[in-house]
């Protein structure tokens, strides 16, 4: 399971990116993202969303935003997203 290598690594960051990826992490599996995220750290395929060091996160739109990737994953007809032309 990759959680438990997810919650080391950050513990592991002493910086502003562990603290504010360990208020981040709880409200992503709030949105009940099931099978949106590559089982472990070393998938090919990655998405990302940069926070600047001091960012103001709107909770609210992240998780919305967390939910309808899980919703676009779950409509697609391979289980796997579908790239844009």
């Amino acid at each position: 399971m990759a959680a438990t290598p997810i919650d080391q690594r950050i513990a592991g960051l002493p910086d502003w990116r562990g603290e504010l990826l360990a208020r981040l992490r709880p409200l992503i599996r709030a949105a009940d993202p099931s099978k949106l995220f590559n089982s472990s750290l070393d998938g090919k395929v990655r998405r990302a969303i940069d926070f600047p060091k001091g960012a103001v996160v709107n909770t609210g739109a992240l998780i919305a935003l967390v939910q309808a990737a899980a919703a676009f994953n779950k409509a697609s007809s391979s289980g796997k997203p579908k790239r844009a032309a």
